[in-house]
């Protein structure tokens, strides 16, 4: 399979967007540029978006719109990339598109669904056996969900507390990406 440059730099921007600090990149320009939801969820069945990296093109594209605000756009590109037609691959990509698929149900106040979407991640996120994204998914749900809904927390407490014993790291070690 011959590379496909736009492809790839398609992902670069993406990244680089995420990255980078507010006020850095001129959010105007960067929402003009920004491929469809289809587009980047297309992007993910190129050859070497499958094979090579940790994670595709949809998740990326999708918490660009959430930065953006367009909340439609990251709800339907993460929506595309966990359906079955997509035939999506890789564990990071569904445990990243069902938090935003749980993050934007729960802005929705479709507490239900966000709920769905979390439990979804958490699922993918064990089978990764990357214990961060455990501490980040429920970092998340209880944030997004469960905090904001009265709702207990202690599950995913439990979860943050394994994953670390997983990654022989305190709650202190990880402080920072609690918050």
């Amino acid at each position: 399979a011959a590379a496909d440059e736009s492809i790839e730099r398609t992902f670069i921007k993406l990244i680089v967007f995420l990255a980078a600090p507010d006020g850095e990149i001129d959010r105007e320009v960067f929402n003009d540029w920004i491929p469809s939801p289809e587009e980047l969820a297309a992007a993910d069945k190129y050859f070497f978006m499958r094979c090579f990296g940790i994670v595709g093109t949809a998740p990326f594209g999708a918490l660009a719109f959430l930065k953006l605000g367009r909340d439609d756009d990251a709800y339907e590109v993460a929506r595309i990339a966990v359906s079955p037609e997509q035939k999506t691959e890789k564990t990071t990509t569904f445990v990243m598109c069902y938090q935003v698929l749980g993050k934007v149900a729960a802005k929705r106040g479709e507490v239900e669904e966000a709920d769905g979407h979390y439990a979804k991640a958490m699922e993918y996120a064990k089978k990764s056996l990357m214990p961060l994204l455990e501490v980040l998914t429920a970092r998340d749900w209880k944030k997004d969900v469960l905090e904001p809904n009265g709702r207990d927390c202690g599950t995913v407490e439990v979860t943050i507390d394994e994953a670390c014993a997983k990654m022989k790291k305190s709650r202190e070690d990880i402080a920072s990406v609690l918050v």
